[in-house]
């Protein structure tokens, strides 16, 4: 069942399909992690066109445990994402899961740094210096 809802997710035309599937998915998320699944959300995030399913692929990593992909894949929504509201939630991600995070890398920092510096919401410029200040305390 996981690797047709992956498959859905990445393949079907619908969004409102692919809003469903997002749902679904993020449920068996909390029951087993499954490296499909996860690939597929982080798919949905970064290329999805429909910033619904952009959003719903966002919550539903937010349900499997932190890594290095699920980071990157925030960082490029924070980075890339013309839509406000999902650079957001991806900042609060971010700022959320990030004690989980081992180390903080080189690009992380040029990112939070880029947005501090430029990013037209002033609650994402916000919330990317208090970060940066909390990086630089440890």
């Amino acid at each position: 069942i996981r690797d047709i809802l992956a498959e859905a997710l990445v393949n079907e035309d619908n969004p409102g399909l692919r809003i469903k599937t997002v749902s679904a998915i993020a449920g068996i998320a909390e029951e087993a992690v499954d490296p499909k699944v996860k690939d597929a959300l982080i798919f949905s995030v970064t290329h999805d066109p429909n910033p619904g399913v952009r959003k719903e692929a966002i919550k539903g990593l937010m349900k499997f445990p932190w890594d290095a992909d699920i980071r990157d894949a925030l960082l490029e929504v924070l980075s890339k994402d013309e839509n406000q509201g999902l650079r957001v939630d991806a900042i609060n991600a971010l700022t959320e899961s990030r004690p989980q995070a081992a180390t903080v890398d080189q690009e992380m920092l040029r990112i939070l740094k880029q947005r501090v510096q430029s990013d037209p919401n002033n609650y994402i410029r916000l919330r990317a210096k208090a970060m940066l200040e909390e990086v630089q305390v440890r």
